[in-house]
């Protein structure tokens, strides 16, 4: 079972689709926009997976330990995470806003940490999960006039190379991908034409993969066009649990429902 953040649409959405796409189980976090949400779950049914919506803020623990605690209990288990949900703000640093600046690492940073504590505790439980956070080039490279969310950005890598060393043991992997930018509402493109602009299945095909573990081999589009920082310690490949059974029968698959 896959919970993806800020998947209402952009990029959040084609990661919905692309899981869906290969039959998994998929909880669409919206945080105000549910048309746009019911879209992202028709689309990941059309593609082959099951979907729901579920409307949390995720700057708010509450709101966030409700939310896992609802897919759980609606599937029983929860593999993956897509920390996806993201703000920006673009403004010169001298006249960037208090409330600007906050409201961009809240979004950005905190619900992240958030997340991974909810979800964390119940991968942990199970034994094994994988966490990807949607991370930037803007972390790395800076660009003006995106102070907060480059300064989110790199605080998810930091994030990342601490978490990852104290999960690895419990088979709990944290990674990272930078899928470099697109067309989407967040970069100013605001009749947002997705999933289109990725492709079919793109990036949420290619991210299933990286869910599966960081061992299996990329291919070779999602290795020039996209950046992944691998640092989760156990590279095993994990089973794939959050795949739904009765669509996997209907694609065929030998293993059938369980």
């Amino acid at each position: 079972m896959v919970l993806v953040t800020g998947a209402s649409r952009g990029l959040g959405r084609a990661i919905a689709v692309g899981f869906g796409a290969v039959g998994a189980r998929v909880v669409v976090n919206y945080r105000t926009n549910s048309e746009e949400a019911v879209r992202t779950v028709k689309a990941v049914e059309d593609a082959g997976g099951s979907a729901f919506a579920y409307q949390a803020d995720v700057r708010d623990g509450k709101n966030v330990a409700a939310m896992v605690t609802a897919a759980v209990d609606r599937w029983h288990r929860l593999d993956v995470l897509v920390c996806n949900a993201a703000a920006s703000d673009d403004s010169l640093l001298l006249r960037l806003s208090d409330e600007a600046w906050d409201r961009v690492l809240a979004t950005t940073l905190t619900s992240a940490f958030l997340c991974l504590q909810s979800a964390g505790a119940v991968m942990q439980a199970q034994g094994d999960g994988s966490v990807i956070l949607i991370g930037s080039f803007s972390a790395l490279q800076g660009r003006a006039g995106q102070a907060p969310y480059a300064a989110a950005k790199a605080g998810l890598l930091g994030l990342l190379r601490s978490v990852a060393r104290e999960w690895g043991p419990a088979n709990v992997r944290v990674n990272m991908v930078l899928p470099g930018w697109h067309a989407t509402s967040l970069t100013g493109f605001r009749a947002d034409p997705t999933p289109a602009p990725f492709g079919p299945g793109l990036p949420g095909r290619e991210l299933h993969r990286a869910a599966e573990g960081p061992a299996a081999p990329q291919p070779a589009h999602l290795r020039q066009a996209h950046r992944a920082v691998d640092l989760g310690p156990a590279c095993r490949s994990l089973p794939r649990p959050w795949l739904d059974p009765a669509a996997a029968h209907r694609r065929g698959d030998p293993r059938g429902p369980e």
